[in-house]
Formats: structure tokens, sequence, C-alpha cells
């Protein structure tokens, strides 16, 4: 069992904090400024072995770890060096991340932990009593033949009494997962968007085969991200969650509590992927909110997976159907749309997504039922920022609601106008 340990015999008081996603430690020791922002020492393992890597605040798949062959992991739990003084020793304060700073959450520890032991870890005692081997973390615990199991959750862990005095008094002692909020910086269109945003009614059809099961922990931070900033909005009635092998359902989700305790229930399907049925089921259920309603609402239906189902022909038919009864009951294309998200890093899958996306496009040009957003390797992998913008850009707003548009002017100015713009072309048309 792997025990974390401090460096007695250091110039500077080191320890190896546990941690997960992109919750770095107070007064972890940088490294260097990267593409995503400052990077901090990590490691972990890989397939029984430690190894070395690096991590930042915009990486929410973990750390980054490169093997024997140099070919680099992501790891979703790992250990950050810090150090016990950013004051006594001057280090680099961490900055602030990219993206906007979410809100913290407290929360409970899952598995039990001796307080005292964190507790050295981040404050160790001058004396020579000191323990080398601190607080057992099961979970970073593996056996020498296969990687780190996944947790079912992912909680935070609160350290126990005072700070040492020559401990910043404003740095947190908290290694908590971050809270998702409504990003600060929206335009005004925005703003008018994030309000019909949450308006419309959302279905989550989340795949559950077992090529997901490395994607595992990128879809839930990502989907409990979006639950997170919709519900925000008061008007948001939350996100229906469905799976494509398994009955289970859930309706109306606003908190991330509720979305993990039915995300983390789910066993993964050892069969092949299937997506037409399911998909036919959501539309069909769907269809109460968009017709025979005095309130029709928009219906945004976000297909999460990392690749193409096998039924390839059977998915293009239900969306024909679905296109075809939208037309029959006079629903206009805004009302229903469909956003394929890819999850993971397979290049191999992007090009048969779009392939599918350009049939379903060419079938019915004019309604462009479906979205694909694949894996791009200068974004790298889908998370709740992305997205979230993605929603943004793809809500309709009404001219008359558009703070982008100015004043329309009179129509007989208008008609003046475009009577003199046909003029000058017929001029140059001779």
């Amino acid at each position: 069992m792997h025990h974390f340990e401090v460096a007695e015999d250091a110039l500077l008081p080191l320890s190896w904090i546990p941690t997960r996603g992109n919750d770095i430690p107070p007064h972890a020791v940088p490294v260097h400024g990267g593409f995503y922002g400052q990077l901090y020492i990590a490691r972990g393992f890989l397939w029984g072995e430690m190894h070395i890597g690096t991590t930042s605040h915009s990486s929410i798949e973990g750390a980054r770890l490169s093997d024997k062959y140099g070919q680099c992991h992501a790891v979703f739990e790992y250990e950050v060096l810090t150090c016990a003084s950013s004051l006594r020793f001057q280090l680099e304060q961490p900055p602030q991340p990219l993206m906007p700073v979410p809100e913290m959450t407290a929360t409970t520890p899952r598995w039990p932990i001796r307080q005292e032991g964190v507790s050295a870890a981040r404050s160790p005692s001058p004396s020579s009593k000191t323990p080398r081997k601190l607080t057992p973390f099961p979970w970073l615990s593996p056996p020498h033949d296969q990687p780190a199991p996944l947790p079912n959750e992912t909680r935070g862990i609160k350290y126990q009494g005072e700070p040492p005095p020559y401990t910043s008094p404003s740095g947190g002692a908290w290694i908590e997962v971050p809270k998702q909020t409504q990003p600060m910086a929206l335009s005004p269109r925005e703003n008018v968007q994030f309000e019909r945003l949450a308006q419309s009614e959302y279905f989550a059809l989340i795949d559950d085969t077992a090529s997901m099961q490395y994607s595992w922990p990128q879809t839930r931070a990502a989907l409990a991200g979006i639950v997170d900033m919709l519900s925000s909005n008061e008007k948001w009635d939350g996100l229906n969650i469905r799976f494509l092998h398994h009955a289970q359902t859930r309706s109306c989700v606003k908190t991330r509590e509720d979305f993990e305790s039915i995300f983390n229930s789910v066993t993964m399907w050892r069969g092949q992927r299937a997506m037409a049925a399911k998909v036919t089921q959501v539309f069909e259920e769907s269809l109460r909110w968009m017709h025979g309603t005095s309130a029709p609402r928009p219906v945004v239906l976000l297909i999460i997976s990392d690749g193409l189902a096998i039924d390839t022909q059977e998915l293009f038919n239900a969306m024909a159907c679905i296109c075809q009864k939208l037309d029959e009951k006079c629903i206009p294309p805004h009302m229903f749309r469909i956003h394929m998200l890819q999850m993971g890093d397979n290049r191999k899958a992007v090009q048969p997504l779009h392939d599918f996306r350009d049939r379903i496009t060419q079938r019915d040009r004019e309604r462009r039922i479906l979205n694909v957003v694949s894996f791009h390797r200068g974004r790298g992998p889908l998370n709740a920022q992305n997205i979230f913008r993605l929603l943004l850009a793809s809500t309709n707003v009404p001219p008359e609601e558009d703070p982008d548009i100015g004043e329309r002017l009179p129509p007989q100015v208008m008609a003046a106008q475009y009577s003199a713009l046909e003029g000058i072309r017929a001029m140059r048309i001779r």
C-alpha cells in the first residue's frame, strides 16, 4: 500500500498531497507555464508503477503522466508536490486559471481518514518524531498488475486544526470538488441566450457501453458541471437522464448530488453500441413539450458517446423519420436539436461522426437537426465550459430580444434603401 511521505532532509518542507481532477492544493510547487496555464509537479500510478508528470487548474481529467515508452496518460487521482509555506520561502502563488473560477462547495469525506495524519502532511513539525508514513488512502493503492480503479463518487477532504503560523492566512485549507456555475463573463446577447436556454427541456442520452469506461470520469465531470451552471437559473426545470442500454431513468435532476447518485449506480454494458431505438424513444417522449400545448418549449437532446453506433443505417433512418414528423406537425427547426458529443480522445471516431452528420444534413438541409462536436487536439477533451458555450451558441434569440440588433428603421425608409441598392446593382450589370 502506498503511503504519503514528507521529505525530512529537504531544505523546504515538501510533501505529496492527494487530489483528483483539477483540484490543485494550496502552495503547490509550480514548474512552468504551458498551453493550459501554470503547471505543477504530480505523480501517480500507471499499471502499478509510480510515474511523474504535470497537472494544471484547467485539466479536469487529472494529471498527465508519461510512461516508459514516452506516451502521455491522464490519471484522475494522483498526488501533487506541495510546500508547507509560501511566505517563508516566497514560492509563487497559484495563478488564476484560464477559465472563470468556479465556486467551491463543501463536501464530506467518503473514506475513513485519520485527520491528524493529514494535518501533519500539511504542516510537518521540525521534530524528529514526525512520522514518515502518513494517512493511507485506499483508492491510490492498486494491485501491481492493473491500474488504479476509479472511485464511484468524487468527494472532498477537509483538514482539521489551526493552520501553522508560517502559512498564508488567506490560503485555503480544503481539497474540494469545484462546483461549476454560470460563467462570469457573458455578453448581453449571451445573457439573453442563457435566459432562453434555461426555459428549454434537456435530455441527456448517455452511452454506457464498455468502451466508455475510460471516458466515464470526463462524462461525469462535464454533465455535473452543466447541471451546476443551468441550475443557477431558477427557471430551469432540470436534466432528464437516459442511458443507452439501461432502463434506469431520472427526470428533472437539478443538483450535482442527484446526478452523481444515478450516474454512479449504472454498470457498463458489455454488448455492442446501438442508438436508433433509444433516440426514437426519447424523441417520442419529448413531443409533448413541443406540440399540443399552449406554451411549447424547445427540446435539446445531448447524445454522450465516444464514437458512432454500430446501427448507423438504423440511426440514419430514425433521424430521417424524426425530421418527417417535425415537418408534419409544423414544428420550427429551432424547437428540436440533437447534439452528439464525443467524449475521450479517439481520433479514429472523428471522421465517421462528421460523415454521418453530413448525411443527415443532405437529407434535410433546412432543419439541420444534428450537430456533432468531436475531439479536437487543440481544444482538448470536452468539459462543462465547452458544452455550455455550445448550448449558448445554438440557442435561438428572436430579433426583438437580440441586444446586438439596433433600432429598426421605418419600413418606408428601408424600402427606399433597398430600391437604391437595386439601382446600383443594375448599373453594375450594364
